[in-house]
């Protein structure tokens, strides 16, 4: 198959005139396909925005006291079962969840864990829906963060990044963040890794196209670059495992990458005896 015919068909600008009806036709026959390598070097100003709907969490809500479970997808299906390893059950501990999106993830977790105290971040739309749910149910040990900036160092025992850190234009600052703030485990889940078979290469920018005629673009991070940050800074790997949510196609990038893989990396720090 000629990859690079088709990864330059769908980085070409005649898939923005062609109509919608023979998108989808197209986005059927190659439904293989997610992602593009692309040249670029920057995500676009303007991606990923995020559709968040009030209504629609007060119904994960209502589910989950009624099905006693979370119903609602994550991008790591085991991240409860997980925490219940490495934290008891009545063990204080401050969890930040950094891009949830969903209220009924924190109702498992505090049905798992009486002491638990969760701080959520993501964007603006997401955070005014939480603050209302909030209000509206009196959470109790539910915290809204707007501005990671303002938290003071070594705050949070865990920080859950679940697929979010490639679709940031300043993934390296929020690294140091929250390399400045962890307190002991760093978990990244649903992320693009690979190895290159170019040593300059340390992120792609690519474009993802399993939404056609949306479009969005996020960043591939070179296994052993993207490490370092946390190597650096006394982190050592606890488990790197491949993530099932979706079984991603990734041999239109074999030309670049040795290997690419959609990675859950659990970092812990290293205490110093």
């Amino acid at each position: 198959m000629n990859y690079n015919f088709i990864n330059n068909f769908f980085l070409s600008n005649i898939i923005k005139v062609i109509p919608k009806f023979i998108i989808k036709k197209i986005r059927k026959k190659f439904n293989w396909i997610t992602f593009v390598p692309t040249k670029l070097n920057y995500l676009p100003a303007e991606n990923h925005p995020i559709v968040h709907c009030f209504g629609e969490q007060e119904k994960y809500l209502k589910d989950f006291y009624k099905f006693k479970e979370q119903t609602s997808k994550m991008t790591c299906p085991y991240l409860i079962q997980f925490l219940s390893t490495i934290f008891e059950s009545n063990k204080k501990f401050k969890l930040l969840d950094i891009g949830g999106e969903n209220i009924d993830f924190f109702l498992e977790l505090k049905a798992k864990f009486n002491n638990l105290e969760y701080y959520i971040h993501n964007q603006k739309k997401v955070l005014e829906n939480f603050e209302k749910l909030k209000e509206k149910y009196f959470f109790k040990d539910f915290y809204i963060i707007p501005d990671l900036n303002k938290i003071n160092n070594d705050q949070f025992e865990f920080i859950n990044l679940g697929s979010c850190i490639q679709y940031l234009h300043d993934y390296k600052q929020m690294i140091n963040l929250i390399l400045k703030i962890s307190k002991e485990y760093i978990f990244f889940s649903a992320t693009h890794i690979f190895t290159s078979k170019n040593s300059n290469i340390e992120v792609l920018v690519t474009k993802q196209i399993n939404f056609l005629p949306k479009i969005f673009y996020c960043f591939f991070f070179e296994r052993e670059f993207f490490l370092s940050f946390f190597k650096k800074n006394s982190f050592e790997i606890l488990f790197e495992k491949k993530n099932f949510t979706d079984n991603i196609n990734y041999n239109n990038f074999l030309q670049i990458c040795k290997d690419v893989k959609y990675t859950d990396i659990l970092l812990k720090y290293k205490t110093k005896l």
